[in-house]
């Protein structure tokens, strides 16, 4: 039904021509967050097929539960905000992700996947990247 409705929607005179953005913002608990993102990438998948790639792009929220590189500049600002944050962000206890969290022996790989979520959240995640990733090349 929600592929037939945004299919419609795109062969529409009022949108022909136009590109869409399928936002999957979706979010279950457990094994249930993987199912979801199956289904949301199925929708995509099919408006892709009926509207043509060029026309829809597809977009998920980030997450910090993931592995990536920080650019030096972007590590740096992150440093200087921590040492600049207020008193009452100072007694809470937490340590800057400039320091914590790095995969060992470098520092510029944060690793988000130390149990900030589970496995299922993690797996969806990384399904949603690559799905990304394929959809662009």
């Amino acid at each position: 039904e929600v592929v037939a409705w945004l299919t419609e929607l795109g062969l529409s005179e009022k949108y022909r021509g136009r590109r869409f953005c399928i936002c999957s913002l979706v979010y279950l608990d457990g094994e249930l967050h993987v199912r979801a993102s199956v289904a949301m990438d199925a929708i995509a998948t099919a408006c892709m097929e009926a509207l043509t790639p060029a026309r829809v792009a597809l977009s998920y929220l980030a997450s910090p539960s993931t592995v990536f590189r920080w650019p030096v500049e972007a590590k740096a600002d992150a440093e200087r905000r921590w040492a600049a944050r207020p008193w009452y962000a100072r007694v809470q206890g937490f340590a800057c992700n400039a320091t914590v969290n790095l995969v060992p022996g470098t520092d510029d790989v944060y690793n988000g996947m130390m149990g900030l979520q589970g496995p299922s959240y993690i797996l969806a995640k990384q399904m949603q990247l690559y799905r990304c990733i394929q959809a662009r090349a």
